[in-house]
């Protein structure tokens, strides 16, 4: 193999090799290698207060890492997990808005059940 070659598979898997090992854990967020779980989203001066933790898949790719809920359709990412996590709070207060205090009439049935499960998993919306 050419060096040139040998020097940029390298210098690719190490990009690849801290995201597929890190680990971010505080009190409302685990995050391991494949999956992430939020107690609670907090964002900006509002913390959602869940009835059941937010599962989440954790892939990385092309130096980003990514954090999904197919169930709320939400793909978050960021070049680090902390990153990623804000990216999914502020989507999850984004549907919160923008879905889950409309109308059930104004919305597609897919937003209306998007609606259900938000409104399913969230106890108490708290202003800081």
């Amino acid at each position: 193999m050419p060096d040139i070659l040998k020097t940029a598979e390298e210098s690719y898997l190490r990009t690849l090799l801290p995201a597929a090992s890190a680990q971010l854990e505080t009190a409302s967020v685990m995050i391991q290698p494949t999956f992430a779980v939020l107690l609670e989203v907090q964002h900006h001066d509002r913390i959602f207060r869940l009835n059941t933790p937010i599962y989440l898949t954790r892939y990385a790719e092309n130096g980003y890492i990514f954090l999904e809920s197919k169930v709320l359709s939400i793909i978050a990412y960021g070049r680090s997990e902390q990153e990623a996590v804000e990216s999914f709070r502020e989507d999850f207060s984004a549907l919160w808005d923008t879905i889950a205090q409309c109308p059930d009439g104004s919305l597609t049935p897919q937003a209306k059940q998007i609606k259900d499960k938000m409104i399913e998993q969230v106890n108490a919306v708290v202003s800081e």
